[in-house]
């Protein structure tokens, strides 16, 4: 099963292979930064369908680049080279994650107060265990559930 954690490490690995020189944090910047670095995080867009066979999940990743003090004075990672670089990364339809492909359905981006932003929407499923036929319906979601069941319905 694959987690929210796994996805956002595999997006920051993704960005990584594809900036070997600058550094990558996950879920938040520390006080000082290397420049040029990347902050790979889980944007507010996140939902979860459940049922008795799958579980679909969406997950937004957002990816923002803090170049140097130098990237508009000298050859090397430019700020809007870098949004180009990393769309064109995501924008073969997938990425591959844990052994897996996930749909990319939504990339959005661009720059605000010197920060060059991407954010990456996936889309993932997995499949519930087989044993999960034989349950009644309920069972495996609300044990509680059947037994206020069972009481109305004795009642009435």
């Amino acid at each position: 099963m694959l987690t929210v954690k796994d996805v956002v490490k595999g997006i920051a690995d993704t960005v990584k292979e594809q900036y070997p020189e600058a550094e990558v944090y996950l879920h938040g910047m520390p006080g000082v930064i290397t420049a040029p670095s990347f902050d790979v995080y889980i944007d507010s867009d996140r939902s979860e369908d459940d049922n008795r066979v799958q579980t679909v999940e969406t997950v937004c990743v957002g990816i923002d680049y803090y170049p140097s003090e130098q990237a508009g004075q000298q050859e090397g990672i430019k700020p809007l080279d870098v949004y180009s670089s990393l769309k064109s990364v995501f924008r073969n339809g997938f990425v591959r994650i844990g052994g897996r492909a996930l749909k990319v359905v939504l990339l959005r981006g661009g720059r605000r107060d010197g920060v060059t932003f991407l954010i990456v929407k996936l889309v993932f499923c997995d499949y519930r265990p087989v044993d999960i036929y034989d349950r009644p319906i309920g069972e495996e979601a609300h044990p509680k559930m059947n037994k206020i069941n069972l009481k109305v319905n004795q009642e009435g």
